[in-house]
């Protein structure tokens, strides 16, 4: 287990997840990385496996599958590229922009996606190309608690 912000160096931080791990599949054109435990990864920072896995993708430039509870990216990468992508999207999507907390969620407020941490109660909204696809599973879920009216935001 590692820390979920990379910059604290304590051992003995509470906010841990697992490391990444990869396979690489394939040789040629048809190579394609395969991230082991993704799934693992998604409940230790409480997000969408998808989400994550779409993040790599766009920032990888490369395309990404999801079939048979598989995470596949196209292209050949190490877990050290993986693990640098999935910690910037810690930063962007999970820490708390005030206290550095992984204590966040997300709320909708006119189609934007807001984080709030419920360590510090500090609201920020998120400017990202993967917003959209966030926005769209939230509400495709009904997920009620990320949704909220403009009369609850403060």
């Amino acid at each position: 287990m590692i820390n979920i912000n990379k910059k604290i160096i304590d051992n003995n931080y509470r906010y841990k997840m697992n490391k990444i791990q990869t396979k690489i599949e394939g040789r040629g054109n048809g190579i394609k990385t395969v991230l082991i435990n993704l799934d693992l990864i998604g409940k230790d920072l409480k997000r969408n496996n998808l989400e994550i896995l779409k993040f790599i993708g766009m920032n990888k430039g490369a395309q990404i599958i999801f079939d048979n509870n598989k995470f596949i990216v196209n292209g050949s990468f190490t877990n050290q590229e993986i693990q640098d992508q999935i910690y910037e999207y810690i930063k962007k999507f999970v820490l708390c922009e005030k206290c550095n907390l992984p204590e966040t969620v997300y709320e909708i407020k006119k189609e934007k996606l807001y984080q709030k941490c419920n360590s510090c109660s500090a609201s920020f909204q998120i400017v990202h190309k993967l917003c959209n696809f966030i926005i769209k599973d939230i509400n495709e879920q009904g997920n009620k608690e990320a949704i909220i009216d403009d009369d609850e935001f403060i």
